[in-house]
């Protein structure tokens, strides 16, 4: 259901950028990516993958991103990730959920999805505390009060 809800907000998105033809559910649309036939290895995306997968970060910050880059290989189509030529393993996997998990508790709450509802003019759940006003066109003063310059 949250998933057939984010694509469903994608899609009003899309909409507001005269994009049609969108898939309408999460189905579709990994049926869509999953399927895409315009889908092959080239130069270019061989590229993109030895930047993810050996990116020029620190040897401290690589070693949390890698667990991070690992989880994200376990939520693509296994047929994308023999064109990409990337591979899972069951241990990284678990390390990089408990890592979101950790990352998800002690960040809380994104406020740029805050301010993604506010766009498409959905309702802010009001059983999530956001640490952050959202990014706007204004300012946060000290105590938190968003103003306009």
């Amino acid at each position: 259901a949250d998933a057939d809800t984010f694509v469903a907000e994608q899609v009003q998105l899309g909409t507001m950028m005269r994009a049609d033809d969108l898939p309408a559910t999460a189905n579709r649309l990994h049926h869509w990516v999953a399927g895409h036939p315009d889908l092959v290895r080239t130069d270019a995306l061989r590229d993109a993958v030895g930047f993810l997968t050996d990116p020029p970060l620190p040897t401290l910050t690589r070693f949390g991103y890698g667990r991070l880059f690992a989880a994200a290989v376990a939520t693509i189509p296994p047929r994308l990730r023999t064109i990409t030529g990337v591979g899972v393993s069951p241990i990284r996997v678990r390390t990089g959920v408990a890592l979101v998990g950790l990352l998800r508790w002690s960040l809380g709450p994104s406020p740029s999805w805050w301010a993604a509802l506010e766009r498409v003019g959905a309702p802010v759940p009001t059983d999530v505390e956001f640490l952050r006003p959202p990014p706007i066109d204004g300012f946060v003063d000290a105590v938190g009060r968003i103003g306009r310059e």
